[in-house]
């Protein structure tokens, strides 16, 4: 008797408020959708993440010299490869890192505002169809530098053009990419979606280290292993022969 006058009660409630009782079925309707679709992105992002760092021959371990601290072209490679359990690498790629900065006023449209902005000048084997981290070129021809697509995109930048780098000096670029490592831009201090306030030029390795003034100098490696290798170990091996003629991390 009690629910007969339970349904009784709520099928009049039912039909004085239809308004409300429509208006939130219809929230919690868009809602779930809305949930399901975006959850159901996650794989597809991953898969295609994937797929991308793939394409670019990302790197499985990367080490770096402490600030300041340069190595001769050769010496890092010639490290990575003396460790106890070199055989488990399959690429090693030596680079040269310099945080700069980036004058690109005169690129973009006449009249607009000043474009001075944080940079990282990135040196390596680029060209080489098997360079690790690899740079994709979405526009220009990509022939020796690069410059980092969204910092572009968000200044309205042309494919070609030049910027003024720390120094005074100008630099021609031929096309407008991205490195795996700049799929995400992240600021100085760790803030995301940074690609306003910083720039990221891709150079071959003998440009970088004109334009830097460190000839044969190189401060980065980043490498692959074969399958099966154990990270860690490789990890653990290299952090030490890095270490032992330089500060690094890895």
């Amino acid at each position: 008797m009690n629910d007969r006058l339970w349904w009784r009660w709520s099928w009049r409630d039912l039909r004085g408020r239809w308004g409300a009782v429509a208006t939130i079925a219809a929230v919690i309707a868009i809602g779930t959708g809305v949930y399901s679709g975006l959850g159901s992105t996650a794989a597809w992002r991953e898969q295609s993440n994937d797929r991308s760092f793939a394409a670019l021959h990302m790197h499985d371990l990367r080490a770096e010299l402490s600030p300041g601290t340069f190595a001769m072209k050769g010496e890092l490679q010639a490290a990575a490869r003396s460790i106890e359990h070199s055989a488990w690498i399959e690429r090693v790629d030596e680079r040269l890192l310099v945080e700069s900065s980036i004058d690109a006023t005169d690129t973009a449209a006449p009249g607009g505002d000043v474009i001075l902005v944080m940079a990282r000048l990135v040196g390596a084997a680029y060209g080489d169809p098997a360079a690790l981290d690899d740079r994709w070129v979405a526009r220009g021809s990509g022939d020796g530098a690069v410059l980092e697509l969204k910092f572009a995109d968000y200044y309205g930048l042309p494919a070609s053009g030049s910027v003024e780098v720390a120094g005074g000096e100008t630099v021609r670029y031929s096309g407008l990419g991205v490195a795996p490592e700049e799929l995400y831009v992240l600021g100085p201090e760790g803030s995301v979606l940074a690609q306003a306030d910083v720039a990221t030029l891709y150079l071959p390795l003998v440009e970088a280290q004109r334009l830097t003034g460190r000839v044969d100098a190189v401060n980065d490696v980043v490498l692959t292993l074969a399958a099966g290798a154990d990270r860690a170990v490789v990890e653990t091996e290299l952090e030490a022969a890095l270490s032992s003629a330089w500060s690094a991390t890895v």
